[in-house]
Parts: structure tokens; C-alpha cells; sequence
């Protein structure tokens, strides 16, 4: 995996793969990446409001904003 834009949706698909949330180490892992990089891109998805972070286990799940985008989406294309 080579660009930013790749890891940060291989990223959203390993998330949504698994909706009651991965650890960093374990995200970093199935992606072949480092866990640094990892990092650094889950804190941007976190800022932006895509992921958030469980308190509890320190977990990242994704949050409904690619929900709602997927919605706006579909609303404003008339499907």
C-alpha cells in the first residue's frame, strides 16, 4: 500500500469490516503498515469525525458520518 488516500480508505474498510472496533496495533497489522503511520492517519479520520475512539479499550469504530455522507449523496442524485 502505497498512498495516503489508500491506507486512510483500506483504513475505513478494515472498520467497517469489524463494527465493534480494532486497536491500533491490530488496524496497523491487517494492513501491513506501520503502526506510527496508522496512527497518524486514524487521528486525521478522528478530527474529521469519521472514527472515534472507545474510552473503555482504547478501540477505533467508525462513527455514522460515512452514513450521512452516503445519504447526502443519494439525496442529492435523486436515487
Amino acid at each position: 500500500m502505497n498512498g495516503v488516500l489508500e491506507r486512510t480508505l483500506a483504513i475505513l474498510e478494515v472498520l467497517a469490516h469489524n463494527p465493534g472496533g480494532l486497536p491500533l496495533r491490530e488496524i496497523a497489522d491487517k494492513l501491513g503498515i506501520p503502526t506510527s503511520g496508522a496512527h497518524r492517519l486514524l487521528r486525521d479520520l478522528l478530527r474529521l469525525g469519521y472514527v472515534r475512539q472507545e474510552r473503555e479499550h482504547a478501540d477505533y469504530v467508525l462513527t455514522t458520518r460515512l452514513v450521512s455522507l452516503g445519504l447526502s449523496f443519494l439525496s442529492a442524485s435523486g436515487i
